[in-house]
């Protein structure tokens, strides 16, 4: 079976998506989920990141929110978040799980910032983060592109 990914912010429509479907081009053998922390249950992706994604040749139109739930995070080899906020919020909820709670901004040094109620443009920057992001821990990760997350 096929590592999973757990992608988390907080409500499931922006960032969360879009690290999703980005990571699952970029790990294709595992699967990549997404759950927010405060997210309701069945809300569609932002009209924004839809439309970068669908930019970027890729479909989030079909996407649903979901909350986090504990099974999900059973799932999961790591739990990447947006920020040391929610990085520290599992920490603290799940502590067995500390060590896969992982920020997917750590590399760079930078939280991954929630774009809702802002510009087109800051939306776009927002991608252009999550892409880099995934780019450092893929190149962390994945050594061997078949077996992804054998860490170096």
């Amino acid at each position: 079976m096929s590592d999973v990914l757990l992608m988390i912010c907080e409500a499931n429509v922006c960032r969360s998506p879009v690290v999703a479907v980005l990571g699952q081009r970029m790990f294709a053998s595992c699967k990549v989920l997404s759950a927010g922390r405060r997210a309701l249950p069945g809300l569609s992706a932002h009209t924004e990141v839809v439309r970068l994604m669908a930019a970027r040749g890729l479909d989030l139109s079909q996407h649903r929110s979901q909350p986090l739930h504990p099974v999900l995070c059973d799932r999961a080899s790591l739990i990447f978040v947006m920020d040391r906020l929610q990085q520290d919020n599992l920490r603290n909820r799940h502590p067995a799980m500390s060590d896969k709670i992982v920020r997917l901004g750590h590399f760079e040094g930078v939280d991954i910032p929630d774009p809702i109620g802002q510009a087109p443009a800051f939306f776009a920057e927002v991608v252009r983060q999550i892409e880099m992001g995934l780019q450092s821990w893929r190149a962390h990760l994945a050594p061997n592109p078949t077996d992804p997350l054998q860490s170096t």
